[in-house]
C-alpha cells in the first residue's frame, strides 16, 4: 500500500491563517510518506497581507519548491482552489513541476484508483462539470478595509457559524448530484472523496455508498485536520 496525506484550506498569506499550528505536522507526514496532497486554497491570494499579487506569486511558489525539495522521496501534488486558481500562479507552477521530479500539481482534481482528491468549489457551481477548472486570468485583492473587517470576524470566530451552514450531509449529497451529472468515464469507480472548501472538518462520513473527508482548516479557530490515505500499490493516478 502506498501510504499518503492530504489537507486542504491552509489560506496561507492571508492574516488569519494559523502556520505554526500545522506546518511542522506537514513536514513530519511528508518525511515517512509515498505522496501529500495539497487540496486546493493552500495559499490565498484574495487576502494575501504580502504586497502585492507577484510577491504572494514569489512566496507560494517558493514554499512548494521548498516543501517537495525536503521530502524528495514523497511526490508532492497541489490542486488549485478558488482562492489560489488563477494564470499567474499557473504559469510558474507548472514551471515547477517541469524542474522537479517530485511535485505534480492540477486544476481540479486528482484520482489515485478509487479515491478522488478534489477542492470542492466546483461542486457548487450549477452546470458545470466538477472535473474542470476553467483558470482565471487574475486574482482579485480585496481592500484592506475588507481584510480587517474579515479579520474582527475570524477574532470573534463568527465564520464558525456560516460553516455550520455545511453540514457533512449536506455537502455529500451535493458532490453526489454533481458526480451523477460528470462525465460517466470520469466518475466511475470512486469509492472515497477528499474535499475541502467548506473549512468544516468531516472524516469517514458515508453516504450512499461513498465515503467523505474534509481536512477542515487553517484558519484561526477552526479545526485543521490531516488526514491520512492508504491507496493501493500500482493504482492509476489520473488528472
Amino acid at each position: 500500500m502506498a501510504t499518503g496525506y492530504v489537507i486542504s484550506d491552509l489560506h496561507m498569506f492571508a492574516r488569519w491563517s494559523k502556520p505554526g499550528e500545522y506546518l511542522a505536522r506537514m513536514c513530519a507526514a511528508a518525511s515517512g510518506a509515498n505522496f501529500f496532497v495539497l487540496n486546493g486554497d493552500i495559499f490565498d491570494f484574495r487576502w494575501s497581507v504580502l504586497p502585492g499579487v507577484r510577491a504572494t506569486i514569489d512566496a507560494a511558489v517558493d514554499w512548494l519548491a521548498d516543501f517537495a525539495s525536503a521530502h524528495r522521496d514523497c511526490t508532492v501534488y497541489y490542486i488549485l482552489g478558488n482562492h489560489d486558481g488563477f494564470a499567474g500562479l499557473v504559469e510558474r507552477v507548472a514551471k515547477l513541476s517541469d524542474e522537479t521530479e517530485n511535485f505534480e500539481w492540477r486544476p481540479a482534481y486528482l484520482r489515485m484508483g478509487g479515491v478522488l482528491f478534489t477542492h470542492g468549489d466546483l461542486f457548487w457551481a450549477v452546470g458545470h462539470n466538477p472535473f474542470e477548472r476553467h483558470i482565471r486570468s487574475s486574482s482579485r485583492r480585496m481592500t484592506p478595509l475588507l481584510g480587517w473587517a474579515y479579520h474582527l470576524i475570524h477574532a470573534i470566530r463568527g465564520t464558525r457559524l456560516v460553516h455550520a451552514m455545511w453540514p457533512a450531509r449536506r455537502c455529500a449529497s451535493q458532490i453526489v448530484k454533481s458526480l451523477d451529472g460528470a462525465p460517466k468515464e470520469l466518475a466511475r469507480g470512486i469509492t472515497d472523496v477528499y474535499y475541502g472548501h467548506t473549512h468544516a472538518a468531516v472524516s469517514d462520513f458515508s453516504y450512499q455508498g461513498l465515503t467523505f473527508h474534509n481536512t477542515g482548516s487553517g484558519i484561526r479557530g477552526l479545526r485543521c485536520n490531516l488526514c491520512e490515505v492508504s491507496i493501493p500499490d500500482g493504482c492509476e493516478v489520473s488528472q
